[in-house]
């Protein structure tokens, strides 16, 4: 039961993250991309690529505006990326057609994705 009430309150820190980073970004982000940033920053805290224990959605919120970008493909309008800052965290790609909402994780080594 407590894990249940735990992994509840990492998913509304999540969402709540993601609607902090719309707002934030002053309209530049439509509406429509919410499911993906929250999908995508309850990823990478299982993933415990950030640290999500004993801070706020708010500081979360930052935590992944500090450490990653979030990107729309130029040429397919379905396609995300989400990329970190440190080169030795995994790129995201995030596929919206996909039934469930995939992610492939490349690591930068250099100057170049492997």
């Amino acid at each position: 039961m407590e894990n249940k009430v735990l992994e509840e309150r990492m998913n509304y820190k999540c969402t709540i993250a993601a609607l902090l980073i719309i707002r934030k970004s002053l309209g530049a982000l439509p509406v429509e991309i919410f499911e993906i940033l929250a999908t995508a920053i309850k990823h990478l805290v299982k993933e415990n690529l950030i640290e999500y224990e004993n801070i706020g959605a708010n500081a979360l919120c930052w935590k992944f505006l500090m450490n990653y970008s979030f990107r729309q493909d130029d040429n397919n309008k379905n396609i995300y990326y989400i990329d970190p800052f440190m080169l030795d965290k995994p790129q995201m790609i995030v596929d919206t057609t996909m039934p469930d909402m995939v992610f492939s994780g490349m690591t930068l080594q250099g100057d170049s994705y492997v």
